[in-house]
């Protein structure tokens, strides 16, 4: 999650809402980026009511093919985007659980592992590639697998 809050803040949200198991690391996360943007955590129950526009898994509980237990229905009120940070061969059981709460866009993170490549690619060579199709050819050969 740490990776990802800088980036988001950049774009200057309403708020981000920071849901994590331990909410010792919620508070840590809170205060280190607080001063870049409103950022809440997960644990009020004021916050389950606020209409969500993306909602980032950054756990690992989707390739134990569970969904975190801050990951609620009720988290789903509007038309919302949906993005696992992890990737599998199929789709992972967090984008299936936000699918069937009515997510309109599910993505994985097969593209974030190519582009972070790409970028260190072009860092070490001064050459940035293309990637579309290696996502493409990767995505074919996992599912093959």
């Amino acid at each position: 999650a740490r990776g990802v809050l800088g980036p988001i803040l950049s774009q200057v949200p309403e708020c981000v809402v920071i849901a994590n198991r331990t909410p010792c690391k919620v508070e840590v996360l809170i205060q280190d980026f607080s001063k870049y943007g409103v950022v809440l955590s997960g644990a009020s129950e004021k916050n389950e009511k606020l209409d969500f526009d993306i909602i980032i898994n950054s756990t690992s509980a989707s390739l134990e093919n569970s969904v975190p237990d801050t990951i609620t229905p009720s988290l789903f009120r509007k038309k919302v985007w949906c993005y696992d940070m992890a990737y599998k061969d199929e789709p992972t059981s967090f984008l299936m659980f936000a699918k069937a709460q009515g997510a309109i866009h599910c993505m994985d993170g097969l593209g974030m592992l190519v582009e972070q490549a790409a970028e260190s690619f072009f860092l070490w060579h001064g050459v940035k590639p293309e990637t579309q199709d290696l996502i493409n050819q990767l995505r074919e050969n996992t599912r093959r697998n």
